[in-house]
């Protein structure tokens, strides 16, 4: 089955060098990425995994953040992938040096009495608490918040810093009651919201990396 899988995959990875999500579609960034970390410890896979390295450094925008794909100028929470996926598998350079340098000073939804009573009164979460946003200037969210702290965690100075620090405290914020993470609000209207199995896992493994003391079972 694992043998079916990676031929499967090989064989649909485009003559750019990348992956796109699904089969004859372009290559972008989050898929691409994703294949290369799930082939970076499989045997006889150098020479696609580098075609990707390659793709991934070419899609990188001149602000140092990745857009969805080649052509897309707008970076945004893609960056994280890329630069979790460069760093594990290529080491840091340049490109992943710029990509986290872009993570970390992208900028958040500016804060009004309208959002901040919003927050606070009815989704019951601190909007003072800042994760990542999908793209600039927007709300931050739970699965662009594990990605970036995921991409970011592997530099020492990095990890131990206030901004990690308050991701921290995100999260715990954001936990749905009953355990767990959604999306990112974990009440609406006094009503406690499910969890996700996606973003759960996700938070986990960013905890895992960055706090592992902190995670309760």
């Amino acid at each position: 089955m694992k043998s079916k899988a990676l031929t499967y995959l090989l064989s649909n990875q485009n003559a750019d060098g990348g992956w796109g999500y699904a089969p004859l579609q372009s290559s972008a960034i989050e898929p691409t990425s994703a294949l290369l970390l799930a082939l970076r410890d499989i045997a006889n896979c150098a020479q696609s995994s580098q075609r990707a390295i390659e793709w991934l450094r070419r899609a990188q925008n001149s602000d140092g953040g990745w857009g969805f794909n080649l052509n897309d100028a707008e970076s945004g929470w893609q960056t994280a992938w890329a630069v979790l996926a460069l760093r594990l598998t290529a080491g840091e350079g340049d490109g992943s040096r710029r990509g986290a340098k872009w993570l970390l000073n992208v900028q958040t939804m500016q804060l009004t009495p309208a959002t901040i009573q919003f927050s606070m009164k009815t989704l019951k979460i601190d909007p003072y608490l800042r994760g990542w946003p999908w793209l600039p200037g927007e709300a931050t969210w739970i699965e662009p918040t594990a990605l970036s702290v995921l991409a970011l965690v592997s530099e020492a100075d990095i990890a131990s810093s206030a901004r990690m620090n308050e991701a921290i405290q995100y999260f715990q914020d954001r936990r749905c009651p009953r355990g767990g993470w959604n999306v990112g609000n974990p009440i609406m209207f006094n009503s406690a919201l499910p969890a996700g199995a996606h973003t759960t896992a996700l938070v986990l493994l960013a905890l895992s990396k960055l706090a592992p003391k902190r995670i309760n079972p």
